[in-house]
């Protein structure tokens, strides 16, 4: 009986120890994941009627309302994306870092620190895929927008003010610095495991 709670407790624990550590950032990511498919698809709906719709003063007001909403909520995410980005690579860090070390992996139960990475990891893959997201919904808006019509002379100058706010990409930030876009997240886990393997090398 002992050794079946032992062999059940020892396949629960590493489960249970790996959402409740990160339950906090898992909470945020999903938050910011849902935010973000609700703001790309605001951004499709306006695709839509960009096409319908002949009052440009009209969708230039709903256009700015999008603009205006994404830079409110990246002012209070972008550090806790920053916080999402170093906390996925402590994770690599210590994965790779076990992955490569035999005395680690003997030491460590590697399978403990194979959840805790995927976790983490399938976290910050959700996190900045959904942010790029937004920029491409955005773009494709910027593109279909190049064919508009001029109906009168009155609706240049509006159509002119529309256009060179669509031209400006909708983007979320890692703390106000940098803007997450599809190549942002291939050069971030490419610098992260760059990294891990020099400090790997350097035995830090």
């Amino acid at each position: 009986m002992a050794g079946s709670f032992n062999t059940i407790y020892s396949l629960i624990y590493p489960v249970l120890s790996g959402i409740l550590y990160n339950l906090p950032m898992g909470d945020f990511s999903v938050l910011y994941v849902t935010i973000c498919n609700q703001i790309r698809s605001e951004i499709l709906s306006f695709e839509k009627l960009l096409s319908s719709s002949q009052d440009y003063e009209r969708l230039l007001q709903t256009y700015s309302n999008i603009k205006s909403t994404v830079e409110i909520v990246d002012d209070h995410t972008s550090f806790l994306i920053f916080g999402n980005i170093v906390h996925n690579s402590l994770a690599m860090y210590i994965f790779m870092h076990t992955l490569l070390n035999e005395e680690a992996a003997n030491y460590y139960k590697f399978y403990e620190i194979i959840f805790f990475f995927l976790i983490t990891f399938s976290t910050f893959i959700a996190v900045t895929v959904s942010a790029s997201m937004v920029t491409e919904a955005s773009l494709m808006v910027a593109s279909k927008s190049r064919s508009l019509p001029i109906r009168t002379l009155d609706s240049q100058f509006v159509l002119q003010r529309l256009l060179l706010c669509l031209e400006k990409e909708i983007y979320f930030t890692v703390w106000k610095i940098v803007p997450i876009r599809r190549n942002f997240i291939v050069g971030t886990m490419g610098a992260v495991l760059t990294y891990v393997v020099l400090f790997h090398s350097l035995d830090i």
